[in-house]
């Protein structure tokens, strides 16, 4: 029963080394026994108060008891939770900062003998790992084939890894010029499409003389698909265009004038010049049929010739609300067809000029 006591005390010991070997004991350069104040607090099925001090007193003697003018407390608890016993330590010092240390086990007696362990290491730290006399008679024995407890589990700090050695010329791998990295690709935006329907009324000055007109048409606008090119964000209008009949003067008689169109406009983007104002510029075309007749003139047959041009008009929108628009569009046409309309008897009643140009204004509804 010795052996086995002698050796759960042996193992406690060599436990609580490693957790309590970073302490400093303030005697440890005195010869003279350090006061100190015990305070001990344990279930009822620990040692006690008495036993716990003669615990202390096994493994060093380099203390004595003071109720006053103490150097260190030591506070020693020892709890059950359930079948496990928990046993704190916390050491109060006037010169440094209170330590505290916790060990845990199955069996009291052996979390009391780590507690009088650690009190020991931090009072002297060359105490013996091994108590002085027996454990006091108080205390149940055990018989010699009973299986012995396991000592507390204490966590242990891992011990800190060695420096690394310096490396060799040969070990030191060669350095490799670095090399430019490459710009990333600009990240796309999922093309978003709207749809927009407007109506718009103007002049256009390049099909015969000056033709007021009205039009509707369709948009359909995609968000920029670029994240850091803001302005690009292309857009396509498709509609058509009917004119007022315009009366020219033809000699004797009166000669009505229409025209009428479909036309596309394509615009690769707009530029913001505030929050609700937008500028861009577009391509545009227009395809349809001229016509010419002769006011009341029975038998005549009207005169009607195809119509081709292309030009670049500019828009100017106003964001009224965040789907109304209103916009002001002004361009340059340029007809491709300039044939000459003439009437009976072979008078000119219409020609186009080489150059022309068209205004607008109009509004639209975004879906």
């Amino acid at each position: 029963m010795a052996g086995a006591a002698r050796w759960r005390s042996a193992s406690l010991f060599l436990a609580v080394v490693l957790t309590e070997a970073a302490w400093t004991s303030e005697s440890a350069a005195d010869e003279e026994a350090e006061p100190i104040r015990l305070e001990y607090t344990a279930d009822a099925a620990c040692p006690s108060r008495d036993e716990m001090v003669d615990r202390i007193a096994s493994y060093t003697t380099r203390w004595t008891l003071a109720s006053e003018n103490w150097r260190r407390k030591f506070v020693v608890r020892v709890d059950r939770r359930g079948a496990v016993f928990s046993g704190r330590l916390e050491i109060t010092s006037s010169r440094h900062a209170s330590v505290r240390r916790t060990i845990e086990g199955d069996s009291c007696s052996d979390v009391a003998t780590g507690l009088a362990i650690a009190v020991a290491l931090a009072i002297d730290p060359y105490a013996s790992p091994v108590a002085h006399e027996e454990p006091p008679a108080g205390e149940p024995s055990e018989s010699a084939d009973a299986p012995t407890p396991a000592p507390p589990q204490t966590a242990v700090a891992p011990p800190a890894s060695p420096p690394e050695a310096p490396k060799t010329a040969q070990e030191v791998p060669p350095r490799t010029e670095s090399r430019p990295r490459a710009s990333p690709p600009v990240p796309l935006r999922p093309p978003a499409l709207s749809v927009a329907f407007g109506a718009r009324g103007g002049a256009n000055g390049a099909v015969s003389g000056v033709l007021a007109d009205v039009g509707v048409f369709v948009e359909l606008a995609w968000t920029p698909p670029f994240e850091h090119i803001h302005w690009l964000s292309p857009s396509i209008r498709l509609g058509g265009k009917h004119s007022f009949t315009r009366t020219a003067e033809v000699g004797p008689s009166d000669v009505l004038i229409n025209w009428k169109a479909g036309f596309v406009e394509a615009c690769p983007g707009h530029v913001a010049l505030g929050p609700r104002l937008r500028v861009s510029t577009c391509l545009a075309a227009h395809a349809g049929i001229l016509s010419a007749h002769v006011r009341d003139a029975p038998g005549v047959e009207a005169t009607r010739r195809s119509w081709f041009d292309y030009g670049a008009v500019a828009h100017a929108r106003w964001l009224a609300h965040p789907r109304f628009f209103v916009e002001v569009v002004g361009g340059a046409v340029i007809p491709l067809v300039r044939d000459r309309i003439r009437v009976e008897p072979d008078e000119l009643a219409s020609v186009a000029p080489p150059v022309g140009w068209s205004l607008g204004v109009g509004g639209g509804w975004r879906l």
